[in-house]
Protein backbone atom coordinates (compact mmCIF):
# COMPACT_ATOMS: atom_id res chain seq x y z
CA UNK A 1 0.00 0.00 0.00
CA UNK A 2 2.82 2.41 0.87
CA UNK A 3 4.49 1.64 -2.48
CA UNK A 4 1.31 2.54 -4.35
CA UNK A 5 1.01 5.84 -2.47
CA UNK A 6 4.65 6.69 -3.21
CA UNK A 7 4.16 5.92 -6.92
CA UNK A 8 1.07 8.15 -7.07
CA UNK A 9 2.92 10.94 -5.22
CA UNK A 10 5.90 10.68 -7.59
CA UNK A 11 3.59 10.88 -10.61
CA UNK A 12 1.89 13.94 -9.14
CA UNK A 13 5.25 15.62 -8.45
CA UNK A 14 6.41 14.78 -11.98
CA UNK A 15 3.22 16.24 -13.48
CA UNK A 16 3.65 19.46 -11.48
CA UNK A 17 7.30 19.75 -12.47
CA UNK A 18 6.46 19.28 -16.14
CA UNK A 19 3.84 22.02 -15.92
CA UNK A 20 6.25 24.37 -14.18
CA UNK A 21 9.03 23.67 -16.68
CA UNK A 22 6.66 24.42 -19.58
CA UNK A 23 5.79 27.76 -17.96
CA UNK A 24 9.48 28.53 -17.45
CA UNK A 25 10.24 27.69 -21.08
CA UNK A 26 7.44 29.99 -22.27
CA UNK A 27 8.68 32.84 -20.08
CA UNK A 28 12.26 32.31 -21.24
CA UNK A 29 11.19 32.40 -24.88
CA UNK A 30 9.28 35.62 -24.27
CA UNK A 31 12.35 37.15 -22.61
CA UNK A 32 14.56 36.20 -25.55
CA UNK A 33 12.14 37.75 -28.05
CA UNK A 34 11.88 40.92 -25.96
CA UNK A 35 15.65 41.13 -25.59
CA UNK A 36 16.16 40.77 -29.34
CA UNK A 37 13.59 43.50 -29.99
CA UNK A 38 15.31 45.95 -27.63
CA UNK A 39 18.74 45.08 -29.02
CA UNK A 40 17.57 45.79 -32.57
CA UNK A 41 15.86 49.00 -31.43
CA UNK A 42 19.02 50.14 -29.65
CA UNK A 43 21.11 49.47 -32.76
CA UNK A 44 18.74 51.46 -34.95
CA UNK A 45 18.60 54.37 -32.51
CA UNK A 46 22.40 54.41 -32.33
CA UNK A 47 22.58 54.56 -36.14
CA UNK A 48 20.13 57.46 -36.24
CA UNK A 49 21.96 59.29 -33.46
CA UNK A 50 25.33 58.87 -35.15
CA UNK A 51 23.90 59.93 -38.49
CA UNK A 52 22.33 63.07 -37.06
CA UNK A 53 25.57 63.99 -35.31
CA UNK A 54 27.38 63.78 -38.65
CA UNK A 55 24.79 65.83 -40.53
CA UNK A 56 24.90 69.03 -38.50
CA UNK A 57 28.37 70.33 -39.49
CA UNK A 58 28.21 69.07 -43.09
CA UNK A 59 24.74 69.96 -44.30
CA UNK A 60 25.80 73.14 -46.10
CA UNK A 61 28.71 71.68 -48.12
CA UNK A 62 27.36 69.70 -51.09
CA UNK A 63 30.35 67.37 -51.59
CA UNK A 64 30.49 66.55 -47.89
CA UNK A 65 26.72 65.98 -47.90
CA UNK A 66 27.05 63.33 -50.63
CA UNK A 67 29.94 61.66 -48.79
CA UNK A 68 27.86 61.65 -45.63
CA UNK A 69 24.93 60.04 -47.46
CA UNK A 70 27.23 57.26 -48.67
CA UNK A 71 28.63 56.77 -45.16
CA UNK A 72 25.16 56.59 -43.60
CA UNK A 73 23.94 54.13 -46.25
CA UNK A 74 26.96 51.88 -45.73
CA UNK A 75 26.23 51.57 -42.01
CA UNK A 76 22.80 49.98 -42.41
CA UNK A 77 22.83 46.22 -41.89
CA UNK A 78 19.16 45.47 -42.53
CA UNK A 79 18.13 45.44 -46.21
CA UNK A 80 14.79 47.09 -45.44
CA UNK A 81 16.65 49.99 -43.80
CA UNK A 82 18.79 50.45 -46.93
CA UNK A 83 15.68 50.47 -49.12
CA UNK A 84 13.98 53.02 -46.84
CA UNK A 85 17.10 55.20 -46.76
CA UNK A 86 17.27 55.20 -50.56
CA UNK A 87 13.57 56.08 -50.72
CA UNK A 88 14.05 58.97 -48.31
CA UNK A 89 16.98 60.28 -50.34
CA UNK A 90 14.79 60.19 -53.47
CA UNK A 91 12.01 61.98 -51.59
CA UNK A 92 9.61 59.02 -51.80
CA UNK A 93 6.85 58.39 -49.29
CA UNK A 94 8.13 56.02 -46.59
CA UNK A 95 4.92 55.78 -44.57
CA UNK A 96 3.71 52.23 -43.96
CA UNK A 97 1.43 51.11 -46.79
CA UNK A 98 -2.31 51.02 -46.25
CA UNK A 99 -4.09 47.69 -46.79
CA UNK A 100 -5.17 48.82 -50.26
CA UNK A 101 -1.54 49.63 -51.17
CA UNK A 102 -0.19 46.32 -49.89
CA UNK A 103 -2.36 43.43 -51.07
CA UNK A 104 -1.63 40.62 -48.59
CA UNK A 105 -2.96 38.02 -51.02
CA UNK A 106 -0.22 38.72 -53.57
CA UNK A 107 2.60 36.25 -52.75
CA UNK A 108 5.13 38.49 -54.53
CA UNK A 109 4.48 41.31 -52.06
CA UNK A 110 4.43 39.37 -48.79
CA UNK A 111 7.55 39.99 -46.72
CA UNK A 112 8.68 38.12 -43.65
CA UNK A 113 10.38 40.24 -41.03
CA UNK A 114 11.15 37.44 -38.63
CA UNK A 115 14.80 37.04 -37.81
CA UNK A 116 15.87 33.77 -36.25
CA UNK A 117 19.15 33.20 -34.53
Amino acid sequence: MDDTIQIVERKEVKRKLLGQSAAIAETTNSCVVTSKFYDKLQQRLAQVSNSLAEIKPKRDVQSEWHQLQKLIRSQYTVELDVVKFDAIMRGDNTDPPTPSQNDQTDPNRIQQNIELF
